[in-house]
């Protein structure tokens, strides 16, 4: 962690390989350990080919346990279920399933649509609001799977970092899906919808780099806002994570709006262009909407930045407990703890 912290320059760009390299070889000194959970693999939860998800089950009770649902970055253009980089030896995302199914969670990682890159050759053609259609479809997988339970509700948390947080964020405050929130906050159909967690999210877009530009627009056309401007190249505005929610406008609850309860994670070391000050935006519309202290928690990781709440996960570690890479995971899940009582 004291390496990274030396990083120069925090920008997501250029501290992604640096990152990876300073753990790569600590997560494959800690691999027996990532590897002790076996999870199903590549379990359809849709009709298109990229809707595909694996499940590593709880250590514990796992036919009750609560379930979590995480969904990884990548710039809505990028990510997988298990990160295809040799240099990791499929141990990113295997790690975070880990981790969470040894805490208790039944933890489901899925891949979803992304954006069409020409240059990396991968994506799926998504267009806004896709990604909160496949958590949508996460979740009606699992109700209608053998983890929803058939007596007393399972306790469901979603987390979402980065692009996934935007997906989660979708899920959350669009329209679309109130009657499945409310449904999901009333523990119907075996699952109680009990939290969130945004984890280093792009909350809007007013100071994203330059080259992020394209897989805004294109995720977001300007054509979709209802008044759209001839000039306006994207409509994240309108539909990214704070358009959103200021479009709840006042006067309800979230619970009222299907809208569980919610913790902003950010890195010490995110940049403040990308995450800081636009998760610091997304804190002042919720207040807006709904008051002050409600319903919305805040956690810095100490000595994080973007890349290392997944890189550095279970990699090998020596110190006090406080410098831990996964002491972020461990404070998430007392958060979890406490909002399921």
């Amino acid at each position: 962690m004291d390496i990274i912290s030396q990083f120069p320059d925090p920008s997501i760009a250029k501290i992604s390989i640096p990152t990876i390299n300073v753990f790569a070889p600590l997560l494959k000194a800690n691999e027996k350990a990532i590897r002790s959970v076996t999870p199903s693999t590549d379990i359809s939860y849709g009709s298109h080919a990229r809707q595909k998800l694996d499940v590593y089950p709880s250590t514990s009770n796992a036919s009750s346990s609560p379930i979590l649902i995480f969904l990884y970055g990548g710039g809505l253009t990028g990510g997988d279920k298990v990160i295809p980089m040799p240099l990791l030896e499929g141990l990113v995302y295997h790690n975070m399933g880990t981790f969470f199914a040894t805490q208790g969670y039944t933890t489901v990682i899925p891949d979803y649509r992304r954006v069409n890159d020409n240059d990396a050759r991968t994506g799926e053609d998504a267009v806004f609001p896709s990604g909160g259609d496949d958590v949508s479809a996460v979740i009606s997988w699992l109700q209608a799977s053998e983890y929803a339970s058939k007596g007393e509700s399972r306790d469901l948390y979603i987390m979402g970092h980065s692009a996934g947080g935007i997906h989660t964020s979708t899920f959350l405050f669009h329209p679309n899906f109130l009657s499945q929130r409310k449904a999901l906050l009333k523990g119907e159909a075996g699952l109680r919808l009990q939290g969130a967690v945004l984890l280093s999210v792009p909350c809007d877009f007013d100071t994203s780099p330059a080259s992020r530009m394209n897989a805004i627009s294109t995720y977001w056309p300007a054509s979709l806002s209802p008044n759209s401007d001839p000039a306006a190249k994207s409509s994240g505005k309108d539909f990214g994570p704070c358009g959103l929610l200021n479009s709840l406008g006042k006067g309800k609850s979230p619970a009222e709006l299907g809208i569980p309860a919610v913790l902003a994670v950010k890195g010490e070391l995110d940049p403040e262009d990308e995450i800081l000050g636009s998760m610091g935006r997304f804190a002042q519309v919720w207040e807006k909407i709904f008051g002050f202290g409600t319903g919305l928690g805040d956690m810095v990781a100490k000595g994080h930045n973007h890349i290392s709440f997944a890189a550095g996960m279970m990699s090998k570690y020596e110190g006090k407990d406080e410098g831990r890479p996964d002491k972020w995971g461990i404070d998430v899940v007392a958060w979890m703890k406490r909002v399921g009582n």
